[in-house]
């Protein structure tokens, strides 16, 4: 069983480690599903602006934000905006970890595909 579901990621992720296009569309999908997380979730606030001013519970509930916060924890930089509750800060957590091994997975599948290691 175990293999079968391998083969199918690696097939849907990677196309079989030969299309690193695939690799870029399923980070997209990974930032919009988190990014979609965020926003219901809440617990993304503005790191200039004190808690109690950027809006209800602390939150911006701004669909972009929650997608700029995404996008910059899934690439490991800084975008101004913090996880200010628990779970957000897991999840970005989460996200990093995710965001670092799809950014290796690229180069792994670029590399093996501009060599012609395939």
């Amino acid at each position: 069983m175990y293999r079968y579901f391998a083969l199918f990621l690696s097939g849907s992720i990677t196309g079989y480690g030969e299309r690193p296009i695939r690799v870029l569309y399923s980070g997209f999908v990974v930032i919009y599903l988190f990014a979609g997380v965020y926003y219901l979730l809440g617990g993304i606030a503005d790191s200039a602006a004190t808690v109690t001013s950027v809006g209800a519970g602390g939150t911006t509930g701004e669909p972009l934000d929650a997608l700029i916060f995404s996008l910059s924890t899934f690439a490991g930089t800084e975008s101004g905006l913090v996880a200010t509750t628990q779970t957000a800060r897991l999840l970005a957590s989460l996200e990093s970890l995710v965001g670092i091994v799809f950014i290796i997975l690229f180069i792994v599948v670029l590399t093996r595909q501009t060599m012609g290691l395939s």
